[in-house]
């Protein structure tokens, strides 16, 4: 099957890293594949919907119009870029990932109306947004209120009809589109690189990001440090506890800087360094306060190291209580510290035992073999 791939970012951020994973995948069982997105370089799998002209004389013209004049022409000179791609890879299936991040490049859904585009469809909801009203992520208990001024209804009625098959990476997203859309959600999970992302030489990683090797070390990180739905913020109330306790803290990501009483890593730009972090680590704590399936805690789990967060979204469905992490009640955020005394420090004896749990319960759920056939599974559905 010929699967072109639709998103925004070409690899920034968990929704665009995730479906690179999908497109290798995919590769691995036989099919070809080309992605369309918003911000990578062209090449003969990448076409690049970008309505911004280059930098010169194009591009003083496009700004110098007015707002709606401007969209108008980035949206035009999308469409067109759009049609050449379809032309040139002519897909049997297109694999639509995040697409409102790319609404500042020109476009639009219109993308995929029926009446220029007759292309079977499956549509994976990495967050919230087109369930609700554009919102990323919001509270489950205002679902009738954000549907009902969502834009689902056109884009996954009028637009798509029955051409489309939709996919979540957790149950519990699967579970919200149902309700919102009164369509079926297949739960697929993110695929992910086994190989990369192992338990590896713990020692070696340490030494190589100038860890202590003696004392325990948590990790934290996201692509932006100061993103508040990350929750990192909540570290600086846990510092003097960190300290009292002898644990190290590292911070990975972008927009972070070096604080006493933590370690920060910078930005690690490729997967070998992310599974070094996480090797390195003997916990790592993503305090997100509302997330689908984080591609974080799948790629610590990998990596055999066990995982605090908060139990919101999808989350709960990745972590074992006491055998692969440590679950938090939202409604404990306030009381992080206390947790951390109370539930942690008494387990840091036991972490070294859980790293095996953690790397088996990975192996047996995203294995390329286990994914793979869920994978085929949903690419049957599109001609049954």
């Amino acid at each position: 099957m010929r699967i072109l791939f639709l998103q925004d970012h070409f690899e920034v951020g968990g929704a665009a890293r995730a479906a690179g994973r999908c497109r290798s995948l995919a590769k691995t069982l036989g099919h070809t594949t080309a992605v369309a997105c918003g911000d990578g370089t062209v090449s003969s799998e990448v076409f690049c919907l970008q309505g911004k002209m280059p930098r010169g004389v194009g591009r003083i013209l496009q700004l110098s119009l007015p707002r709606r004049l401007r969209y108008q022409w980035m949206q035009a000179r999308v469409a067109t870029t759009w049609r050449k791609c379809i032309d040139r890879f002519r897909p049997d299936c297109i694999w639509v990932h995040n697409l409102h991040g790319a609404f500042k490049w020109g476009w639009s859904f219109d993308l995929l109306v029926p009446q220029r585009l007759r292309i079977p469809t499956i549509w994976t909801l990495h967050d919230m947004a087109l369930l609700g009203d554009g919102e990323s992520y919001w509270p489950e208990s205002e679902w009738p209120a954000r549907a009902a001024n969502g834009p689902f209804r056109t884009i996954f009625e009028d637009i798509l009809g029955n051409q489309l098959i939709l996919t979540a990476p957790s149950a519990w997203m699967a579970k919200l589109a149902s309700r919102c859309t009164g369509r079926s959600c297949q739960v697929l999970s993110n695929p992910i690189d086994l190989k990369i992302f192992n338990p590896g030489d713990r020692k070696a990683a340490k030494e190589k990001l100038r860890l202590p090797l003696n004392t325990p070390v948590f990790l934290a990180g996201a692509e932006r440090v100061d993103d508040p739905r990350k929750g990192l913020n909540l570290l600086e109330g846990l510092r003097e506890a960190f300290r009292q306790a002898g644990i190290t803290l590292a911070i990975f990501g972008r927009n972070g800087r070096p604080q006493p009483g933590q370690n920060y890593l910078g930005i690690l730009k490729d997967e070998n360094a992310v599974a070094e972090a996480y090797r390195a680590a003997d916990l790592y704590l993503h305090l997100a306060h509302q997330e689908n399936a984080p591609c974080q805690i799948q790629e610590a789990l990998a990596c055999g190291t066990p995982t605090l967060a908060f139990s919101v979204g999808g989350i709960p469905e990745m972590i074992r209580e006491r055998e692969t992490g440590f679950l938090v009640p939202w409604q404990e955020r306030a009381n992080l510290g206390g947790f951390l005394k109370e539930r942690i420090l008494p387990c840091l004896d036991d972490l070294p035992t859980m790293r095996e749990s953690c790397r088996g319960d990975a192996v047996g759920r995203f294995s390329n073999e286990i994914l793979g056939q869920k994978m085929q599974e949903v690419l049957g559905l599109l001609h049954a």
